[in-house]
């Protein structure tokens, strides 16, 4: 990925800017959110993980269940791609 990327995401174009330290989306010029780089395959907040499956996948589950969900999923994932 080049250091200033335009992503389709959920509908919307927006651009992610890649730093030496941060992963940073924008919506027009309005900074959504950051995400700090770590070692991993994939940069996440497991907020927004949340907030799209309860919005729609898991809208029946509670918080919890749903949290419980991300957690199992996303360690599975990490697990993986360490091998």
């Amino acid at each position: 990925m080049d250091k200033n990327t335009l992503f389709l995401l959920f509908c919307k174009y927006v651009t992610v800017k890649d730093t030496d330290t941060h992963i940073q989306i924008y919506y027009n010029s309005d900074l959504i959110t950051s995400h700090q780089k770590s070692e991993k395959v994939f940069n996440y907040k497991l907020d927004h993980a949340k907030e799209i499956l309860k919005s729609d996948v898991l809208k029946s589950k509670s918080d919890k269940e749903i949290e419980a969900f991300i957690e199992k999923n996303l360690k599975s994932l990490d697990i993986f791609l360490d091998q």
